[in-house]
């Protein structure tokens, strides 16, 4: 083997070190893809959403779901608990639980839906319900002001992707929900 060749093998190795530094520095420096900042602004602002990649982080990574779990409890008035294990084929049109009453009723036009929800207390004005289940799926829907006698009333149309996501989630006697103030 020649000096030149030695020089070029020097030079080969030089490169595919740089190269491999500058991929792992590039990762190390990289900022996570879902922070504790993005949470909060998730759970208060209706304009800001988890990207699919974000969803599955949060629903993979323990210490950012017990994150998102005590920044819920700390943001919540009351928790719609789950009705039934996951296995179960019920579909609810009703859930009772500490705080408020959820009903869903068929409205006469074909397809759309009432969700009643009826406060225990006129004065627990919720802003946001949060509703996820086992499987990882998470909606959200911005809750209209509570009447006098502390309802709260929304209008939901089976052809809309999301309305119609919405009415199953609170069907599934396995969801939780959660009600921000």
């Amino acid at each position: 083997m020649s000096a030149s060749d030695d020089n070029n093998d020097i030079i080969d190795r030089a490169e595919d070190l740089y190269v491999a530094r500058s991929v792992i520095a590039a990762k190390s420096t990289r900022r996570p893809l879902l922070a504790i900042a993005d949470l909060v602004r998730f759970l208060t602002d209706l304009e800001v959403s988890l990207t699919p990649d974000q969803q599955a982080q949060l629903f993979t990574d323990r210490q950012l779901r017990d994150d998102f779990q005590r920044l819920k409890r700390s943001l919540s008035l009351f928790v719609m608990p789950a009705a039934a294990a996951a296995s179960t084929d019920l579909l609810l049109n009703e859930r009772n639980f500490p705080g408020a009453q959820v009903k869903i009723t068929a409205s006469r036009k074909p397809g759309h839906f009432y969700v009643t929800i009826a406060l225990e207390e006129v004065d627990s004005s919720p802003a946001l319900l949060v509703l996820e289940s086992p499987a990882g799926d998470i909606a959200r829907v911005a809750l209209p002001e509570v009447d006098d006698r502390g309802t709260i009333l929304i209008l939901k149309d089976m052809g809309s992707p999301s309305d119609a996501r919405l009415i199953n989630l609170l069907r599934d006697p396995s969801t939780i929900g959660t009600f921000i103030r």
